[in-house]
């Protein structure tokens, strides 16, 4: 290692006062010393023989002392082995003791932090995940299982969810040949792929190797909480500071294994349990009210299918079927006018999905008057596999919209039809079943504007489109109240975690 550099900024002590005698004095006076080897600076006012400026002031200037500082004008220093002054010494390049213990003291010091966070947090506990968690590797015969037994899989887990709704079984004709590990009740379902995809069985079965068993087996960790552990902050952070792979990104149960949190008492776990699992039975009956919700509105869609045989085209009803023109992404901008995409029309309801609005400038020509939506027109997704299909209504919107070239615009005659009828009829099984049959398969599959004419819906009277229509809105709007309290429960569900597993 390099000598450290001789900086005429090291004296410490003047040359003067470590090897003239003091006035009417035979010998030098030795310079005040504290125990670890600094000049005392309460002594020195009284020192006649030490300037003022002699004394280190900032911790760096006491070390650099106590090791033995050079002097410049001399080319030597004091001893800090007991030499004396005057006699050369070279200063030792090992970092004192009290460097280490100054590095604990602010948390950067491994074991040290560990027990600084431990003194903290009465109670609670630093342990390694791998220490009170354990991944089971139970693997029975398969030809021994019922061909009842049930097995997950990573897409029968849903993220942000711990309850598991799907599941296959070994009767089916398609079963991984790698699902082999047993899992039991409670046991914790972990995504070595996906750290939002964490959930609890309340039955037994098997699973692949992309999924972790997890279990506790320390009586200081309650299994009911462990899932919590992996949904904190703080390991978030760790584990994604940990995957393995460049392109396909997994996580490893060593780097698992080696996580080290602070748990809390038993019965502080169970306290936060009872927080947290009102929330997860609060989003279990959420769920159920939309899934209830949803199935009323299918029933009814389909009740009005089936109640009259009597069927007319979307071209006899709509003044105007276009779609969007091609090559709008020149026109993206950050600000500007709405522009409707396909995304715009995922939503669970007739509803326009504004969660990711793309903005355009868009020219000012006959293809933007042409494209420019109005109220109570009729979106219908005509492109990509995934959006041929959906089906929007435009309500309050601002002005001017425009819609995409993967979008068709059905505006309508309301004073023959109701828009909200036609578009239920349309996202209904009858209308569905019609643009399945439409729809081109292939690479480029979709449909035709001369097909989106074709499409037929219910004929029923002008008065019984709009009492059909209410109806179903109705539904749809409790469905909407639904899903703003989901995401409101999700919120402080999140903020709960936030703040009972933050020390974790």
């Amino acid at each position: 290692m390099p000598r450290r550099s001789r900086d005429s900024r090291q004296l410490r002590v003047s040359w003067r006062a470590r090897n003239d005698p003091a006035p009417n004095a035979s010998a030098t006076t030795t310079p005040p010393i504290d125990e670890g080897g600094c000049l005392t600076k309460a002594e020195v006012p009284n020192d006649p023989t030490i300037s003022r400026q002699s004394v280190p002031g900032t911790a760096r200037e006491r070390r650099r002392h106590r090791l033995g500082a050079p002097d410049p004008a001399a080319g030597r220093g004091p001893g800090t082995d007991g030499s004396a002054a005057g006699d050369f010494h070279r200063p030792s390049l090992r970092r004192p003791q009290h460097f280490f213990n100054r590095r604990a003291a602010i948390g950067l010091g491994g074991h040290s932090m560990t027990e600084k966070k431990t003194r903290s947090r009465e109670g609670w506990t630093r342990v390694r995940f791998g220490d009170v968690v354990t991944n089971v590797n139970d693997q029975p015969k398969r030809a021994s299982l019922p061909l009842a037994t049930r097995y997950v899989a990573g897409e029968h887990v849903d993220e942000n969810r711990l309850r598991i709704d799907r599941w296959g079984t070994l009767g089916d004709e398609l079963v991984p040949p790698t699902f082999r590990r047993r899992f039991g009740p409670s046991d914790v379902l972990f995504h070595s792929r996906n750290l939002k995809k964490i959930a609890v069985p309340d039955f037994g079965g098997i699973t692949g190797e992309k999924l972790f068993v997890l279990r506790s087996t320390s009586p200081h960790l309650l299994q009911d909480f462990l899932p919590y552990v992996l949904l904190s902050p703080a390991f978030t952070t760790y584990a994604e500071s940990s995957w393995s792979g460049s392109v396909n990104k997994f996580l490893n149960w060593t780097p698992l294994a080696k996580y080290e949190f602070d748990l809390p008492p038993v019965e502080e776990q169970r306290s936060v349990l009872v927080l947290l699992n009102h929330f997860a039975d609060l989003e279990s009956e959420l769920d159920r009210l939309a899934k209830s919700a949803a199935d009323l509105r299918d029933s009814l869609r389909s009740t009005i299918a089936g109640s009259t045989k009597g069927r007319r085209k979307l071209n006899e009803l709509a003044s105007f079927v276009t779609s969007g023109s091609r090559g709008w992404s020149q026109y993206y901008a950050d600000d500007g006018h709405v522009f409707l995409r396909i995304a715009n029309l995922n939503g669970p309801t007739l509803a326009l999905n504004t969660a990711d609005l793309q903005r355009v400038r868009a020219p000012d020509d006959a293809e933007s008057s042409r494209t420019q939506v109005q109220r109570n027109d009729v979106l219908l997704g005509i492109t990509g596999e995934a959006g041929v299909g959906l089906v929007g209504i435009v309500r309050d919107h601002e002005q001017p919209t425009y819609v995409s070239q993967h979008v068709a615009m059905i505006r309508l005659n309301e004073a023959v039809c109701c828009p909200e009828f036609i578009a239920h009829s349309l996202a209904g099984p009858l209308g569905q079943q019609q643009i399945e049959r439409f729809n081109q398969p292939g690479a480029k599959a979709g449909m035709t504007l001369i097909a989106v004419r074709d499409l037929e819906v219910p004929d029923l009277p002008l008065s019984e489109q709009q009492k059909c229509a209410r109806r179903l809105s109705a539904v749809e709007q409790s469905m909407l109240v639904i899903r703003s309290r989901t995401r409101m429960a999700a919120m402080q569900k999140q903020q709960a975690l936030n703040g009972g597993l933050a020390k974790i």
